[in-house]
């Protein structure tokens, strides 16, 4: 190959090269001021005090990497330490998909009092055993996606997962919802009851076809009874012990007809209660989930007095296992 045409093909990528870093910080630099304008924005509506970050990168890939983002609401101030927001919908005002994941999570003036007066005595003992100074080693994943041409049909899958303590998943599916209704701020209006009211029509044309939750247990139902013994001035393996006959004899209090169910169930949770085990919940229920057909026939069901047939109508599936999650 002649020498000027290698100079000439060396000097072409060169400028590409250049080119396409010049292009990843104009766009790095137009990513950080909408997301300041919007940040701004949720400010400016009174629903924050304060939004800010220490960083914010706009990767290869397309993903958006938040670090340190500081929120404070009402007077309390909590950061959260690593966002990464990936498979983002830049071409809807409420994106029709979207992957956020989210670590770590940080209370520098401590937690916050409208959530510790909430906990009992044991679950704040709990709360403050799990976390590591000022922050709550806490990994949280969700992401959705949306086709409204399929009957506004939605898949969203959310993941939770604290060292040493649990890992939790919970994956729905639903249609004939608008997405833009989840996020509708008249429903957040002052009259609560017109925004239920509202609400509860909008949910009634929809369907639920399935609902899975999974929670396997890495150490926290350890903490758990442990705290709680404490509380009720008993071990913590006595109170597992109470726990499970609890669970036991669950199906006693059942109504006639789902005692089997009942007692199905309760050993299932009794199971799980033992600890370092994954419990499945699951529903699937008649008629593809319809709400407007499902809420007649489970209140006609109950109404007669055939809770079996109520039961039957959700199918509920409830199972503890050893392995972990799928």
């Amino acid at each position: 190959m002649p020498m000027r045409l290698t100079k000439l093909i060396f000097a072409a990528c060169v400028v590409l090269l250049l080119g396409a870093v010049a292009a990843y910080f104009y766009l790095n630099q137009q990513t950080r001021r909408v997301v300041d304008e919007r940040l701004d924005a949720l400010v400016q509506s009174g629903r924050y005090e304060e939004l800010s970050y220490a960083d914010l990168q706009l990767t290869p890939g397309g993903d958006l990497h938040f670090t340190d983002l500081r929120m404070v609401q009402n007077g309390n101030t909590a950061v959260i330490g690593s966002l990464r927001v990936s498979d983002f919908d830049f071409q809807h005002d409420t994106p029709w998909h979207m992957d956020i994941q989210i670590d770590d999570l940080r209370f520098p003036d401590g937690l916050p009092a409208t959530l510790t007066d909430s906990m009992t005595p044991a679950t704040s003992t709990l709360v403050t055993d799990l976390m590591q100074d000022d922050t709550l080693p806490l990994s949280l994943h969700y992401r959705y996606r949306y086709t409204p041409e399929d009957r506004d049909h939605l898949e969203s899958e959310f993941d939770a997962a604290l060292p040493q303590a649990f890992t939790f998943s919970l994956d729905t599916t639903t249609r004939g919802i608008p997405l833009d209704v989840f996020g509708d701020s008249d429903l957040a209006s002052a009259d609560p009851m017109a925004s239920m009211s509202r609400l509860s029509n909008i949910m009634a044309q929809g369907e639920l076809p399935n609902t899975r939750l999974t929670l396997t247990d890495q150490g926290l139902l350890d903490r758990v009874v442990e705290s709680a013994g404490r509380d009720n001035n008993v071990s913590g393996e006595d109170f597992r012990t109470y726990l499970i006959t609890q669970a036991r004899n669950f199906y006693l209090f059942a109504p006639d007809g789902v005692q089997d169910d009942a007692r199905n169930i309760g050993e299932q949770l009794a199971s799980f209660f033992e600890g370092g085990k994954t419990l499945r919940v699951q529903l699937q229920p008649e008629f593809d989930g319809s709400l407007a057909r499902l809420q007649p026939q489970i209140m006609g069901a109950v109404l007669s007095g055939d809770f079996k047939q109520a039961l039957d109508l959700v199918n509920l599936t409830v199972e503890t296992v050893t392995e972990g999650p799928l």
